[in-house]
């Protein structure tokens, strides 16, 4: 729905959407196709440790910034919205 009402191209870092993830994910590395992509903005649901280790990489502090934050209906989490500092509006 993400891609259908935003334009954007949707990365799948779970690899359903963007199969070119998998062999990263494969050899448990979950960072490297993040960054192959590169993508604009990155939603992560707030507590996910499995996700976190891209968020907690000290490049994406600098690539990246928290633009959005959308709270969660209990006991569902937050999800926080991060862009790339050099993507467009």
């Amino acid at each position: 729905m993400l891609g259908y009402f935003t334009n954007n191209r949707i990365v799948d870092l779970a690899g359903l959407v963007t199969p070119d993830i998998i062999p990263y994910l494969a050899q448990g590395d979950v960072i490297s196709g993040f960054w192959h992509h590169r993508p604009d903005y990155h939603l992560w649901i707030e507590g996910d440790r499995f996700w976190q280790q891209i968020i907690l990489e000290p490049r994406f502090r600098e690539e990246y910034e928290q633009v959005a934050r959308i709270p969660g209906a209990p006991p569902l989490n937050a999800i926080v919205v991060f862009k790339h500092k050099s993507a467009g509006a």
